[in-house]
C-alpha cells in the first residue's frame, strides 16, 4: 500500500492511494470496517476510486500474460 499526497493549487490537491493485492473483494471488506466510525469522514470527500489488473513479468523469452490460465 503507498498514498501519494499532490497539491497542484488550492483547488486541486489530494491523496492518490495504491494497493496491490489479490483480492479487491477483501480490500473493500477492511476500508468499510476501518471507514465506520473515521473521525475524518466529515472532512473528506471521495472522488473515484478504479481497479486494474497488472500483469506479472513474463519469463525471459517469453509474451507479457504468458503464465495467465
Amino acid at each position: 500500500r503507498r498514498g501519494y499526497s499532490y497539491d497542484n493549487n488550492p483547488h486541486d490537491h489530494g491523496l492518490l492511494f495504491l494497493a496491490y493485492l489479490r483480492d479487491p473483494a477483501l480490500f473493500t471488506r477492511v476500508q468499510e470496517r476501518l471507514a465506520a466510525d473515521d473521525a475524518m469522514n466529515p472532512f473528506i470527500e471521495h472522488r473515484a476510486s478504479a481497479v486494474a489488473h497488472v500483469l506479472p513479468a513474463p519469463p525471459p523469452g517469453k509474451p507479457l500474460g504468458d503464465q495467465l490460465h
